[in-house]
């Protein structure tokens, strides 16, 4: 039992954390792109990218016959598209490491089926579902917001062109394993309470 209560100190610890460590990147990116765009609208030359002869714009991949130099524009609005996809990922981390916190602290006590381990094994189920879907949706409404920005008439020739749209449905499989463990943990502590009942 007491190494039990260790281990969940440990890792409420790490959690913590990385926890702590998420919010900093996250805050550091809004920051960054924020510059970003200040620097942008001040001075559009400073955004001035290389010349590329491939692009990849979300679900397209072109290569170019001859080289494209992206303006000003197209860079600051490319970078609040992955600051907002980037952003997503962020937060289900976040309220991941918060709800793992809450699962660990019923077992820093000695109590590891605690209907609390339950109650937030599922809210972070439905954590993972909601975020699986909005992660998606951002990456296929990003992919498009891109396309929109791209001025295809300003490419004389392409090489090649390859479309691929990805659908992430891995988070479905984490929400119902999590289900499943906080049903696991729910009859836990049912049996817990009965056992201290009867003593």
């Amino acid at each position: 039992m007491e190494q039990m209560m260790r281990t969940a100190k440990k890792l409420d610890t790490v959690f913590r954390i990385l926890q702590w460590l998420t919010a900093g990147f996250g805050a550091t990116a809004v920051l960054a792109v924020g510059a970003l765009t200040v620097v942008g609208l001040k001075n559009p030359a400073a955004l001035s990218a290389g010349m590329v002869s491939r692009l990849n714009l979300g679900p397209v991949s072109l290569q170019l016959a001859n080289g494209y130099t992206a303006g000003s524009q197209a860079i600051l609005t490319y970078s609040w598209i992955i600051l907002v996809m980037a952003g997503t990922s962020v937060l289900a981390a976040y309220f991941c490491f918060h709800y793992l916190r809450n699962i660990l602290k019923p077992m820093e006590q000695g109590n590891p089926f605690h209907e609390d381990a339950s109650r937030n094994l599922k809210k972070l189920a439905w954590v993972v579902l909601v975020l699986g879907i909005i992660r998606n949706l951002t990456n296929l409404a990003g992919g498009v917001a891109v396309l929109k920005l791209v001025d295809f008439a300003a490419f004389e020739a392409f090489n090649a062109a390859t479309v691929h749209m990805e659908v992430e449905l891995g988070f479905l499989l984490v929400f119902f394993g999590l289900l499943l463990l906080s049903y696991i943990f729910h009859y836990g502590a049912t049996l817990q309470k009965l056992s201290d009942e009867t003593l």
